[in-house]
């Protein structure tokens, strides 16, 4: 064979017309074995200093130009092209692996298939030349008086690096070779090395994860092969046996990376000086021990001999040594700082006790036990944690800290001397050891301040280095990534029109915004790819007319700030959805879940925590700046927290309203993306305030029911409950409550987690409380009184088909004590009419209950408490009757707390003829209706709040109260005794059927029955309903309360009056 010559560029020309990408050639592909010499290369004119001669032996065997030349042309021939969104991509057909030594062969490679074992060679030798390149340019050969420089060669060898390292990437997941270590590593740990590549760093971490997973504890070693059948070896199954070879057992590792310590630093030299006291202090003390025996000797123990004496300081060297072996172990689980902090108190407290000393044995006990003990705690602490802050300068850092117990060794003594000695200071032996205390607790509390371990051992917060390599979130971002490869069998499916995968491109989208560099770092490009395609699959598909836009904008918004995509691309369909988006604000910072009209009135949740409030927040902080839009929607949210913080008990709990009350404390999500963005209507504090009190009061052990026995949130509020979910939940649905969460982005150093909780902010010194307000967004009046914690409501209602919407939004009252009810079925007690109005005209055999209100105002009331409004509205029962009832709600917290008044008036001009009568049943809150042991209430006459068993009382002179360990409800007729007798009214105790409720399984409903005739007409009087409720059934506030309803309730002049 001839010697080739060494590689040139290919031309232009040459690049333009052939399919190989631009990198270098050569004109034949010689075997190694007959390469043109190094010192051929030498006579050509590439001479070596005289100091590298020796190496010329060497570096021909590593490196010549015929290497490089069959290299770069391998990897040119060896590719073909794939059509992708970009054009078409070079990828290779196979992966080089041998040269067969054979005549035929020509010296040419022999290809294997991409995942075979040895795939990982041929580009880990590109990478070396690469690496040849830039570490060692003088060695390649190559100057520029020859055809091609070294840094063209470097450039062309990075491209050719770059096709044939990405096939590598997506080997990282395979969990079926012990060999992925010779797949990745060659390339990619120089590629990381080189260029601070973080895609190869992660792909070879998850290569390690991946492989770990093969690992065989009880073999110590890494799973060879999974199966194999051969004459010998019959492994079948993996459980039981495992085939084990050399390569895989596992060897020494250090454990460390040298480049992960500081080395230096303020807070790295601090350690040092903060375990330079310590050892002063300890170690410097054990230098004393000639000054302790000879004042023993010639004072206290002049009794004993020497040898006994010397007894007292052994100990004391033994138990200081001895003890390292207990506290490297605290050290290990709770790191320095409480063996620090506990071991300067014990060591000062023992040399305190040694001063006071006069016997043997108590020298003994202060001195050789007690102040040893602690004395072994402060350095271990202080040797442990410098050695984690330094590598290459640790032994300097060592020897300036163990300097310390040698100054201490020189100074202590003299100083103890001269301070016992009568002829110089003479201060005694006690006030010498006591100033030796109070020396040695200042030193120790700068060690205490100081000293710190660089990596924490049981860490509360991971970093956002550590998170990148947490098993866990690759597992997420596996998920991730398979979800969106149409190629995958876990793919999630293309997005369709009106989907639920769009209501699930919000918390990815919020991943994306929030942790970009952590999820991109982890997906290889196509995974990334796959995520554009599959989230621009949402733009350009019907969405329903609500709080699902807002999926969307976010989804854009990460397409545009996190992927790539240009704005322009998603600009019209953002426009598109917040011109809807802005149309649902109906004031007062309030944005409704749709637009706000006769067929649809929804302000709950979704208004606030769930969506409309949360969503823009999140938009505010991911888009920053002060633009129009965030200040518009900065507003709005100021104008909305100053009064949704009435939705929240003093004791945290909320008043569960609406649909999707399975999302739990996702209600209190508001308040933690207002931290997130530092609203400024209500102070930090108080923010604080009403999300933690919130959380807590979910996480009290009385509410540990809402857990399936696995420890998986159930669908359901306080236990799993099916009938008030929604067709739209499924068992991740519940997991919406971590969006009250988002506020664990604040860093530790934030304002939010350094300041304490305020209190409520009915409590605050400087509020001007008011226990009733209106707020007119929603029609609603948000009572915060001292009894009760419920809000009256009028106005909202849907037609849209949602599960027991009569329930979510058409009742009377809602009570953050006693939630309310949702149907079973059809029958009264199915229904559950709590806080409503059922009303039949088939003698009970149906009802139709309160749903769809209209003609919504407000009306002035007047009281002992001054001056204040109702909400009054209208109701048709059937569409297809003549009938409307009118219902004016009204509290007067302060005189009547516990208290609210239904004042309705049936208009009707006829009945159908068969209808015998027209049944109406009002109806309390619902409360828990079981004794602590699961019995029924018993029946009574009377109730005793002071009592400890529960009563139920029913039927006296139209009242009816209900009392348990819940609280007390209770119902009573207010109408005139004429109204009253004409319609047959009665009160009587429901028990509907179980599992209706939000908060108790077994509940009673307080209720009013009044019976209509046709033959007497429709009342001109009006019908007044008294309901009352306690949490707090055993006040005697609560007593005075029940006993106490107004005397008369009238109307004058459009104005309502209670006495």
């Amino acid at each position: 064979m001839s010697s080739p010559t060494l590689p040139v560029a290919m031309s232009p020309a040459a690049s333009e017309s052939s399919d190989s990408p631009h990198i270098l050639d050569a004109p034949s592909e010689s075997s190694p074995g007959s390469e043109t010499s190094w010192s051929d290369v030498v006579d050509q004119g590439l001479k070596f200093p005289i100091a590298d001669r020796d190496l010329k032996t060497h570096l021909a065997e590593l490196y010549s130009e015929n290497i490089v030349a069959k290299a770069c042309r391998t990897a040119g021939r060896s590719l073909t092209g794939v059509a992708s969104s970009t054009g078409t991509k070079k990828t290779p057909t196979g992966f080089p692996e041998t040269v067969s030594q054979s005549e035929q062969s020509n010296g040419q490679y022999e290809f294997r298939e991409p995942d075979f074992w040895t795939c990982g060679f041929f580009p880990g030798e590109l990478a070396a030349l690469k690496e040849r390149c830039v570490r060692f340019p003088r060695y390649t050969g190559l100057d520029n008086t020859r055809a091609i420089p070294v840094s063209q060669l470097h450039s062309q060898l990075a491209r050719s690096c770059e096709i044939w390292l990405e096939p590598l990437h997506d080997m990282a997941a395979r969990t079926d070779t012990h060999d992925l270590g010779f797949i990745i590593m060659p390339a990619l740990q120089r590629d990381w090395e080189l260029t601070g590549n973080l895609r190869s760093l992660n792909t070879i971490i998850k290569a390690a994860r991946s492989l770990a997973s093969r690992y065989v504890p009880s073999a110590r070693a890494i799973r060879s092969w999974d199966c194999m059948l051969k004459r010998d070896i019959s492994i079948t199954d993996i459980e039981q046996n495992a085939i084990i070879i050399i390569d895989t057992v596992s060897s020494p590792s250090t454990g460390f990376n040298p480049a992960d310590f500081p080395d230096g630093g303020l807070e790295a030299w601090l350690v040092v000086l903060g375990g330079w006291c310590a050892l002063f202090c300890t170690f410097g003390l054990i230098n004393c021990v000639g000054v302790f025996q000879d004042y023993y000797l010639r004072g206290p123990l002049s009794d004993y001999s020497a040898s006994e004496v010397s007894w007292i300081t052994s100990m004391q060297v033994w138990c200081m040594t001895f003890s390292g072996a207990i506290f490297g172990r605290v050290y290990d689980s709770y790191g320095p700082r409480p063996l620090l902090i506990g071991g300067t108190i014990v060591y000062v407290f023992g040399l305190m006790m040694t001063s006071l000393a006069t016997e043997y044995y108590q020298f003994i006990l202060a001195q050789s036990l007690v102040s040893s003990m602690g004395s072994s705690a402060a350095f271990n602490a202080s040797l442990a944690s410098v050695s984690s802050w330094f590598f290459r300068r640790r032994a300097a850092a060592l020897g300036i800290m163990v300097s310390g117990s040698s100054l201490g060794g020189v100074i202590l003594p003299i100083m103890m001397t001269r301070m016992i000695d009568p002829e110089i200071l003479n201060i005694g032996f006690p006030w010498t050891i006591r100033a030796v205390a109070f020396l040695f607790l200042g030193l120790l509390t700068v060690s205490c301040f100081t000293v710190k371990p660089l990596f924490a051992v049981a860490p509360l917060l991971m970093t956002e280095a550590t998170a990148r390599e947490d098993p866990k979130l690759l597992t997420w971002i596996n998920g991730l990534s398979n979800g969106v490869d149409p190629l995958h069998p876990d793919y999630w499916g293309d997005i369709g029109h009106v989907d639920q995968r769009m209501v699930e491109t919000e918390s990815i989208s919020f991943t994306l915004l929030s942790n970009p560099d952590i999820v991109l770092n982890t997906m290889s490009q196509t995974a990334r790819n796959n995520l554009v395609a599959w989230l621009s699959g949402m733009n350009g598909k019907r969405m329903p007319e609500n709080n699902w836009r807002w999926f969307r904008v976010l989804s854009n918004l990460a397409l545009t700030k996190v992927l790539g995509v240009p704005e322009s691309d998603v600009q019209t369909q953002v426009d598109e959805d917040f011109a809807m988006l802005d149309s649902f604000y109906v004031g007062e910072g309030w944005s409704s879940d749709g637009l706000w009209s006769d067929g649809r009135a929804q302000a709950d949740y979704y208004s606030g925590s769930f969506a409309m409030q949360f969503a823009p927040l999140l938009y505010v902080s991911f888009v920053g700046g002060d633009g129009e839009r965030v200040t518009r929607y900065r507003r709005h949210a100021n104008e909305f927290a100053i009064k949704y913080w009435r939705y929240f008990d003093r004791d945290g709990a909320a008043i569960p309203f609406g649909r999707s009350m399975t999302y739990r404390f996702a209600m209190v999500a508001f308040w933690a993306v207002a931290a997130l963005v530092k609203l400024e209507a209500l102070s930090m504090p108080v923010i604080k305030g009403l999300l933690l009190r919130h959380l807590r009061w979910w996480a009290a052990p009385e509410r540990a029911t809402m857990f399936h026995t696995n420890g998986c949130l159930s669908i359901g509020f306080l236990y799993p409950n099916m009938y008030m979910s929604e067709d739209y939940n499924s068992p991740q649905s519940v997991y919406w409550c971590l969006k009250s969460f988002v506020v664990l982005a604040l860093g530790a150093g934030d304002g939010f987690w350094q300041c304490e909780e305020e209190v409520h902010p009915a409590d605050l010194p400087s509020s001007a409380f008011q226990p009733a307000e209106v707020i007119w967004p929603p029609r609603q009046i948000l009572v915060n009184d001292s009894v009760h914690h419920y809000l009256l409501s009028s106005g909202q209602g849907t037609v849209k088909p949602f599960k027991a919407r009569e329930a979510k939004y058409g009742k009377l009252a809602y009570s953050s004590t006693f939630g309310f009810s949702v149907p079973t079925g059809t029958l009264l007690h199915q229904l559950a009419p709590d806080s409503t109005l059922a009303v039949s005209i088939d003698n009970g055999e149906s009802w139709s209950l309160r749903q769809s209100p209209f003609d919504v105002g407000l009306v002035q009331v007047k009281t002992l408490d001054g001056a204040s409004s109702g909400i009054t509205s209208r109701w048709k029962p059937w569409s297809y009757l003549d009938i409307v009832v009118d219902t004016t709600l009204i509290s007067s917290p302060v005189t009547f707390p516990g208290w609210h008044f239904r004042i309705h008036k049936l208009n009707y001009s006829s009945l159908p003829s068969w209808t015998a009568s027209l049944q109406v049943v009002d109806g309390g809150f619902a409360i828990a209706s079981t004794t602590e042991k699961g019995l029924f209430f018993p029946e009574a006459t009377e109730v005793d709040f002071d009592g400890t068993e529960c009563y139920s009382v029913s039927a006296k002179e139209r009242r009816c109260l209900v009392v348990s360990r819940k609280g007390a409800s209770g119902i009573a007729d207010l109408s005139s005794a004429s109204v009253a007798e004409q319609l047959a009214t009665s009160a009587e105790v429901l028990r509907p059927d179980p599992n209706t409720n939000l908060m108790a399984s077994r509940t009673q409903i307080p209720i009013l029955r009044r019976k209509f005739l046709p033959q007497l007409g429709n009342p001109d009087e009006f019908i007044v309903t008294g309901v009352f409720a306690s949490g707090h059934p055993c006040s005697q506030e609560a007593v005075c309360s029940w006993n106490a309803p107004p005397t008369e309730i009238s109307f004058s002049g459009g104005v309502w009056t209670l006495t």
